[in-house]
């Protein structure tokens, strides 16, 4: 399983909880360590995104996938 493909596995592993506060997430595109990605939904005029992005998806999709370094909003 190529990198990109372990990454969106670990989306769809954090997406039912977004989903669940009436959000939602895709994956942009993985380039030199860096994952970006666009929240949609509640999730995209939330006041928390930035907090959620860099202490919860970038933790959990760093500690599973070692390639990447960050996850950013695009």
């Amino acid at each position: 399983m190529d990198v990109i493909e372990r990454i969106k596995n670990v989306l769809e592993q954090i997406r039912p909880k977004m989903q669940q506060d009436g959000g939602e997430l895709e994956f942009v595109k993985f380039e030199e360590g860096i994952v970006y990605i666009e929240l949609l939904g509640n999730c995209a005029g939330c006041e928390h995104k930035q907090s959620t992005i860099a202490n919860v998806i970038s933790k959990i999709v760093s500690e599973n996938v070692a390639e990447v370094k960050e996850v950013k909003h695009i």
